[in-house]
């Protein structure tokens, strides 16, 4: 993690992206790399990562729809307020994407789309 971060910043990036594979052990040193030299994270909930872990390393979620993800379809009301708790907590901020959002069924119902 840190090489690759010492890399990106000395290319000029003033951010790191996370994705949605990357492990929590990864993310959080990522997460402190990065911060140690005034970057940010930026990108993907990773799967399997307590959502408030998550949270906790990335600056900006790229796609609201992570949380319907990682919350699934059933999610409670206590669960969804301890979501937004944590990324008040944290300063985390979201990119809702809602044009890509919406252009979702379109996708799905059209496979010329």
């Amino acid at each position: 993690a840190g090489k690759v971060v010492a890399h990106a910043d000395a290319a000029g990036a003033t951010m790191v992206k996370a994705y949605t594979s990357l492990p929590a052990a990864t993310l959080g040193e990522v997460a402190r790399h990065a911060r140690a030299r005034g970057m940010a994270v930026v990108g993907h909930l990773p799967a399997g990562v307590p959502l408030s872990e998550a949270v906790a390393s990335i600056d900006l979620v790229a796609h609201s729809e992570e949380f319907d993800q990682l919350l699934g379809a059933r999610a409670t009301d206590d669960a969804i307020d301890a979501a937004i708790t944590s990324l008040l907590e944290h300063g985390t901020a979201v990119s809702p994407t809602l044009a890509v959002v919406a252009a979702i069924g379109a996708h799905a119902t059209d496979p010329d789309a």
